[in-house]
């Protein structure tokens, strides 16, 4: 599950949550189901930068490598949500069949009602803007531990926006992790040929250890239940 705090106008929030869009699924008992969009809404709590979010089903790659590395997995869902003004915005588009391809005329020009608001939003300068420019995962991992019910939790943190450069306190999120792994490449930590997901190929102790020499902690939290 996670939690993308970032620019509005980009054209990736509209793909997610579009309602055609075949590569949002969940994995269940060997088979890939697809779901609508907005589907699949519950509450997680990220670190305290973000809170508690309501977040959705959306297409992400680990859907489709965990089952292929950890074929023991029955079950693998990844949800996801940006601010919620944007998800108020999308929740818009699909309420009123905003995806629909028919075009509309816009000052004599033909356009589709997505590609119109996209543009909108480029020029508007609320749409840049967020009060938090954050990241957040919440990993869930359900099994046994010693023949009882068991649940591991990994969640990140990292410093806040006003001491981690502003905006690209979300971008380092995305950039730093990028980089380990390339460095892991470049250093000969990876010996893995042709394209890998990086769960079947980095050790995870040592990226964790990596990742928190740049700010960013990962945090774990091990819960065992009676039957």
């Amino acid at each position: 599950m996670s939690l993308k705090l970032g620019l509005m106008g980009k054209r990736q929030t509209f793909w997610e949550f579009a309602p055609d869009m075949e590569d949002r699924v969940y994995f269940e008992d060997g088979e890939f189901v697809q779901v609508g969009p907005l589907k699949g809404a519950k509450n997680v709590e990220f670190h305290e930068q973000i809170g508690e979010q309501e977040v959705v089903y959306v297409p992400h790659e680990e859907t489709r490598t965990l089952p292929q590395v950890f074929p023991e997995l029955k079950k693998v869902e990844v949800r996801g949500c940006f601010p919620p003004k944007t998800m108020e915005l999308v929740k818009f588009m699909n309420e009123y069949d905003l995806y629909r391809e028919e075009t509309i005329e816009v000052d004599g020009k033909e356009l589709k009602p997505r590609d119109f608001l996209f543009s909108l939003l480029l020029d508007t300068p609320a749409a840049k803007e967020t009060p938090v420019w954050a990241y957040g995962l919440n990993i869930q991992v359900f099994g046994e531990y010693k023949g009882r019910p068991a649940k591991v939790t990994l969640k990140n943190s990292h410093p806040p926006m006003e001491n981690w450069g502003g905006r690209s306190a979300y971008g380092k999120n995305v950039g730093i992790p990028l980089s380990i792994g390339v460095q892991m490449l470049a250093n000969g930590e990876i010996d893995s040929l042709g394209v890998m997901p990086p769960e079947a190929v980095i050790n995870p102790t040592d990226f964790f250890e990596e990742l928190s020499k740049r700010g960013i902690d990962i945090q774990e939290n091990f819960e065992r239940y009676s039957r």
